[in-house]
């Protein structure tokens, strides 16, 4: 099942997750309330967020997943999560996806999986705190 994250319920589940695969936490203020996550009879196995635009582009991100889950079963539900998030992006009238994504294992499955192609090879992407 795919459903929305409740960030005041779930965020420390996804800061242990964060931990456990040695990434930061990413502050909670910088979560849109559109991140879901993917579960298995009541169990969260993977979550990503969901970034909408003023255009028909949107954009997951901080893919996330409990690193006690045997690798298979992780990989079932990022299925299921991408494909869900997908479909939740296309409702808000989106017609195009970007993922950002730091491991290589991930993007290939992205591709092979589940029909992506990697964008311009010559973007990077950069960011900024200007708060």
């Amino acid at each position: 099942m795919i459903r929305k994250i409740d960030l005041n319920l779930e965020y420390e589940i996804f800061v242990k997750w964060w931990d456990e695969w040695k990434f930061p936490p990413i502050p909670k203020a910088l979560l849109p309330k559109t991140g879901y996550v993917a579960e298995t009879e009541g169990k969260p196995l993977c979550a990503t967020w969901l970034y909408l635009t003023n255009s028909p582009i949107a954009s997951m991100a901080w893919f996330i997943s409990d690193k006690q889950v045997r690798d298979e079963v992780r990989t079932e539900a990022l299925g299921r999560l991408v494909k869900g998030v997908e479909l939740k992006a296309k409702a808000f009238g989106c017609s195009r996806m970007i993922i950002n994504i730091q491991h290589s294992s991930m993007a290939s499955r992205l591709k092979t999986a589940l029909g992506y192609k990697r964008g311009d090879p010559y973007l990077q992407q950069l960011e900024k705190v200007i708060a």
